[in-house]
């Protein structure tokens, strides 16, 4: 796991906690921090900051940031957009404790701002309400036995139960680039609801 930073409130005081990476993890980068204490206005010593940073390779590092208390720090990011404009990049930063988190709305939003328009897409999918692992498993009976009789798969619904719905999809829209060259966005993924197999069961008497 990569080296991350998430800010606290400490009595009267904030601090940045620099924890350190894992494994094959890469450990917080500098530019990174400063990125974010600019974003959220927060002043500090760079040179000091830096050292932090550079200690928390190997160790957790607690860098006091002032005195004082603010409000929780919602969750943030940093969205880049490519020089030949065709792709939009969102680095994010975690959340102070008691901060809430970026909706995908906030995103939306964001980038219609920002004048992003073409390739906003959903791909369809479809959402079961019913299991779906065809998987067949035996029964465990009360006194400990398998039944390998009653394998348990078939699903069992009622008239007016909905078994699935379909979400369609959202294809995004023409772009072009520098020199007027129309871009089509990129494929959405699309479902269709299918009928299966339907099974009777016969009413004795």
């Amino acid at each position: 796991m990569n080296g991350y930073f998430k800010l606290k409130h400490v009595t009267d005081k904030m601090i940045l906690k620099l924890i350190p990476p894992s494994g094959d993890g890469k450990p917080v980068n500098v530019n990174d921090v400063i990125d974010y204490m600019t974003m959220k206005d927060y002043a500090c010593d760079l040179p000091t900051l830096k050292r932090a940073v550079d200690a928390a390779a190997d160790k957790e590092v607690v860098f006091v940031l002032g005195q004082g208390k603010r409000a929780p720090e919602r969750e943030c990011y940093k969205l880049t957009i490519t020089p030949d404009k065709m792709y939009a990049y969102a680095k994010f930063y975690e959340a102070s404790e008691g901060g809430g988190e970026v909706n995908a709305g906030e995103i939306l939003r964001d980038l219609e701002a920002r004048g992003v328009k073409s390739s906003i897409k959903k791909d369809a999918y479809i959402e079961y309400k019913f299991n779906t692992n065809k998987k067949a498993k035996p029964t465990l009976n009360e006194d400990g036995s398998v039944d390998f009789f009653n394998l348990n798969i078939l699903n069992h619904c009622g008239k007016g139960d909905v078994l699935a719905i379909l979400y369609r999809e959202e294809p995004g829209e023409l772009g072009e680039d520098i020199y007027g060259t129309r871009i089509r966005p990129p494929e959405v993924k699309t479902e269709k609801l299918k009928r299966g197999a339907i099974m009777h069961k016969r009413r004795s008497g």
